[in-house]
């Protein structure tokens, strides 16, 4: 999760530059930060019928092997002059 969340602040950082740089401003200090995601999220199986599992005839989910994602997402607002 450490990492995910470095990588989306250092894509952050670097998007900011460039819309800087293409806006004609500069970036001055951070001033807000918030992050979320990375929390997984579990999903009811349901039936042919539709009716939510939990008593008998449930689905099972199938999860391929090896496949893992983790996301972490970020908002960081600037001071800019």
């Amino acid at each position: 999760m450490r990492e995910a969340r470095d990588k989306a602040i250092a894509d952050a950082r670097s998007e900011a530059a460039k819309l800087a740089r293409s806006l004609g401003i500069s970036l001055v200090r951070i001033i807000s930060y918030s992050e979320g995601g990375g929390y997984p999220i579990y999903a009811r199986a349901y039936d042919a019928a539709g009716m939510a599992s939990g008593k008998g005839g449930a689905i099972t989910p199938e999860i391929s092997v090896g496949e893992d994602k983790i996301v972490s997402k970020v908002t960081i607002t600037y001071e800019i002059k």
